[in-house]
């Protein structure tokens, strides 16, 4: 909407540099048609921007004030969904529980490493899952890209969101067992060596 906007006030060289373009629109379209085939995890996903901050609730953090941790939101919700049995209360059986659990704990992993408080590499552990790991991954970025462009309209660009599928696909080939987090990483610090030696020239 803002970049037809930007178009109509300036003509249409405008540049599209904030929100998300059409063809990462239609990508994300496509990743929800996906896992619409998997109701389970459908049903947790939706449910997980629900309760995705109800560990900010005053009454449960002072019923449960020796087991949360008060820095970190996404545990304690976590944490009071399985405590108070929220899951149950709203239909889902064990499989919907345990992915919504699992969203609402990491639903602000990707934040934090778009912030630079935690490496890429605590990816790795939303990796291991056993069990239906790639559609688990997608859930995640889905819930991981709307949360971040809920916090503010204009926080998601369109070169951040080109980042953003670029980790979803190297993601994916770690999964396939095409590369892994080691390999790649190597990449990245040989080419910052090289500029770094570059630089000192």
């Amino acid at each position: 909407l803002l970049h037809k906007l930007a178009q109509r006030e300036f003509g249409p060289m405008a540049a599209g540099t904030v929100g998300v373009s059409e063809a990462q629109i239609d990508q994300l379209e496509a990743i929800v048609d996906h896992l619409r085939k998997n109701a389970p995890l459908f049903r947790a996903l939706i449910l997980s921007f629900i309760f995705q901050d109800v560990g900010r609730i005053p009454a449960l953090r002072d019923k449960y004030k020796e087991e949360i941790n008060p820095a970190d939101l996404a545990y304690n919700s976590a944490l009071f969904l399985g405590k108070e049995r929220i899951p149950e209360r709203h239909g889902l059986n064990e499989q919907a529980k345990a992915y919504l659990i699992f969203l609402v704990r990491h639903h602000g992993l990707l934040h934090h490493i778009i912030r630079g408080e935690i490496s890429l590499f605590a990816l790795k552990d939303i990796l291991e899952l056993k069990q239906e790991r790639s559609d688990m991954f997608d859930a995640f970025f889905l819930l991981s890209f709307i949360v971040l462009s809920a916090i503010r309209e204009d926080l998601i660009l369109e070169d951040l969101a080109d980042w953003l599928f670029a980790i979803r696909s190297l993601c994916h080939r770690v999964m396939a067992g095409e590369t892994s987090f080691e390999s790649e990483f190597e990449k990245i610090f040989l080419d910052r060596g090289s500029l770094f030696f570059a630089l000192e020239e």
